[in-house]
Parts: structure tokens; sequence; C-alpha cells
């Protein structure tokens, strides 16, 4: 007997049709010298940051394109991230994260396509938002979480997305070493 909701489910290392070049082969976006990308690799991102904006793009993907079923493979790599334990809680804290940035903001929340191998190298100055509002209540530097969510919601306020930053924060393992924060030299 079959399931009574057949569907595809995409595999987080396929890149699915209608999202490339049109036949599923990955694009080359890399090769292309563009001004202004910017690069998950170049953000000094540790692994929990890398674990969470995957799966963000995943929840993320689930609400653009609902078939693709890729809320799936986000509770997937969040529990083989962070355990059977901790990993559908920290799931559910991102999807929660997800609406309150959803509901604060007026414009579309601009995101990679987790599935393709080169696009996903790259982040949108969105999700490089929400990943430094992150980063810097996990690094204890409330004020830096503060200008991001601000400039993440478009100038409005951004208590609450603090409030789910923070609630997805407390869930996530602490950083390995605290960065000094680099400081303006005047000469």
């Amino acid at each position: 007997m079959g399931t009574p909701f057949p569907r595809k489910k995409i595999n987080k290392n396929e890149t699915p049709k209608g999202q490339t070049k049109g036949d599923g082969t990955p694009c080359k976006k890399r090769m292309e010298p563009l001004p202004g990308r910017l690069f998950v690799d170049d953000l000094g991102l540790d692994d929990v940051d890398k674990n969470v904006l995957t799966a963000m793009r995943f929840f993320c993907t689930s609400y653009t394109h609902p078939p693709s079923q890729a809320w799936e493979v986000a509770f997937d790599e969040t529990v083989r991230a962070f355990g059977h334990a901790s990993g559908p809680v920290i799931a559910y804290s991102i999807i929660n994260l997800l609406r309150t940035l959803k509901h604060a903001r007026t414009t579309v929340f601009k995101f990679t396509n987790p599935t393709c191998p080169c696009c996903r190298e790259e982040i949108t100055d969105m999700e490089m938002r929400a990943i430094k509002t992150i980063q810097a209540l996990r690094h204890g530097d409330p004020m830096a979480a503060q200008t991001q969510a601000m400039m993440l919601c478009e100038g409005v306020a951004g208590q609450s997305l603090i409030e789910a930053c923070t609630a997805l924060v407390v869930l996530l393992p602490p950083p390995e070493t605290s960065k000094p924060k680099k400081r303006m030299r005047f000469l």
C-alpha cells in the first residue's frame, strides 16, 4: 500500500529542476566574478552557525515551494547536527524565528538555494544579517545583535526578532571561543 500523499522528497545534494538551468544540472555561478557577492566561508561562521543557516534555507525553500517537502530535510539536518534530543527543538525554534521575521518585514526575504552546490556557497545580505544576529547573541554582543536585527526588520524595532533569536541561541551549543571585537584604529 502506497503513501496517502505521494511526493518526491528533495535531497540536499540534488539540485531541483527549475532552480538552476532548467535541466537539473548545477549552475556555475561561482565562476562568475561579480562585485558585491558574499560567500559563507568569508564570514567566519562556526559549524553551529552554518548548520542553522542550512536548516533556515531548507525551511525557506519549504515556504516558497511547498511540494518540495524541504522542511523534512531541515529537520533531518538539525537532528544530524545537534542530535535526536535537541535537533527537533532547534528546528522548531528556527521556524519560530522565520515566522517572526515574516511578520516583521514588509519585503521578501531573499535566501540562497540550499541544494545547488554552487549557490549554497553564497549568502544573501538578508541571510547574513539573520546569522550575524544569532552569532552576536551567541558571543554575548547584544548591541551588534540589535543593530543587525533592526536592519533585517527594515528599521522597525527588532525586539521580537531578538527574542526569537535568543530563544534559539539558548538551545545552541556555546561558541568554542569568543572572538575579540575588532576596534577601529586611528593613525
